[in-house]
């Protein structure tokens, strides 16, 4: 059977890619060949030359280079394809309002023997921004544990849990940047004057700074599992 692969994406950050390749890592030690593209819209992704691809998200522009049918819409609610050998998503199902339901569609869409691999983000995500305030949160922050509890029955884990990737800016102006370049509105309903932005700058680099300059901290979580 030609390999049939749909994945689902969510805001891509920086990190992305050390996420991308601990799920990597996670699927070849559970015996798994081919290969594996997941995360942000690449010009040549991994493995997909030979398989039919299947691309969601909100909007799902088309990608030069990149043979695959697009799924734009909520992926709680856009029809998906069925029997793919490989459901992949990054950084998506902490935004959705119901993970479970999210969870049970993408399984559906597995055929036995396939497999599932999920990345997102654990509770504990960007501690310094919590450290000073900050509201602004997914709504389903899920460790490994929690992601594989979603699982439907007939399905066996094969690798679950978090890691923490810290990323080093030269200053706290640098970090409120990356978080608007990757879409987190990290500082949500707190950074509304002038004023209140030179005390939440303030704030992070006393409270943060060092030799290496002002960390941000990305929790991430993982699943790789597989059906039957």
């Amino acid at each position: 059977m030609t390999a049939r692969r749909w994945r689902s994406g969510g805001c891509a950050a920086s990190a992305l890619a050390a996420i991308v390749a601990g799920l990597r890592r996670g699927i070849g030690g559970a015996g798994a060949g081919g290969g594996l593209w997941l995360g942000p819209p690449d010009p040549a992704p991994a493995g997909a030359a030979a398989a039919r691809l299947w691309l969601n998200d909100l909007a799902a522009p088309d990608l030069a280079g990149v043979a695959a049918d697009y799924l734009p819409g909520d992926v709680a609610a856009v029809a998906l394809p069925g029997a793919v050998d490989l459901a992949a998503s990054a950084s998506m199902i902490q935004w959705v309002a119901d993970p479970g339901l999210v969870m049970a569609r993408l399984c559906a869409a597995v055929a036995p023997g396939g497999w599932l691999a999920i990345s997102s983000f654990a509770p504990g995500h960007f501690p310094e921004l919590r450290g000073l305030g900050s509201r602004a949160a997914a709504p389903s922050y899920l460790s490994g544990a929690q992601l594989a509890a979603l699982l439907p029955p007939g399905w066996r884990v094969r690798g679950a849990g978090e890691w923490r990737i810290v990323l080093h800016f030269p200053s706290a102006l640098e970090v409120l940047r990356h978080l608007r370049a990757t879409g987190v509105n990290g500082c949500a309903g707190q950074i509304r004057s002038p004023g209140a932005l030179r005390d939440f700058l303030a704030r992070y680099e006393a409270g943060h700074g060092g030799a290496r300059g002002v960390p941000l901290t990305y929790v991430a979580s993982w699943l790789v599992a597989r059906k039957g």
